[in-house]
């Protein structure tokens, strides 16, 4: 990891220990989705898997991790080893709570 991209985890991190210390439970869940997000793409462009759509923006969470456990190029070892169907599980969890936080509060979403 480049060291500008550290800096940015490192801060990303520490507005999150904030957020969740102080009650922005909203600014958390942004500041988690960002993670996700970044995550996401950079195991799927390492594999070079396109994850970018014909409109040229980038797809949703949600169809990221269905590349994820469709994908032959993800079937290696260091992949499987690093994405586990656990952990593919507990992002669509996290979505899943996510997405009903947002309906029951859409004037925050």
């Amino acid at each position: 990891m480049n060291v500008q991209k550290y800096e940015t985890y490192k801060s990303i991190h520490e507005s999150l220990s904030k957020s969740l210390k102080y009650g922005f439970y909203y600014e958390a869940i942004f500041l988690e989705y960002a993670i996700q997000e970044d995550r996401l793409a950079s195991v799927l462009k390492y594999a070079e898997i396109p994850y970018i759509d014909k409109n040229g923006h980038d797809m949703s969470i949600s169809k990221k991790l269905n590349l994820m456990g469709t994908r032959k190029e993800l079937a290696a070892k260091f992949y499987r080893d690093r994405l586990t169907p656990e952990l593919i599980l507990e992002c669509r969890a996290w979505i899943d709570m996510r997405n009903q936080l947002c309906r029951k509060h859409p004037a925050n979403a």
